[in-house]
């Protein structure tokens, strides 16, 4: 079985749909979308010297 297969069919089981919607809160809070997107910068190369 592919990895994508695995992942279609945990986001598609209850547990999945959970964590998604968990995710989906965690990322909506103003702190924690700074906080995440001062990691991707940071993972792109753009967050140096900041």
């Amino acid at each position: 079985m592919s990895i994508f297969r695995k992942i279609t069919d945990i986001a598609r089981s209850q547990q999945g749909r959970k964590a998604l919607e968990q995710a989906k809160r965690y990322a909506r809070d103003p702190k924690n979308k700074e906080r995440i997107d001062r990691v991707v910068n940071r993972v792109r190369g753009r967050g140096k010297g900041h």
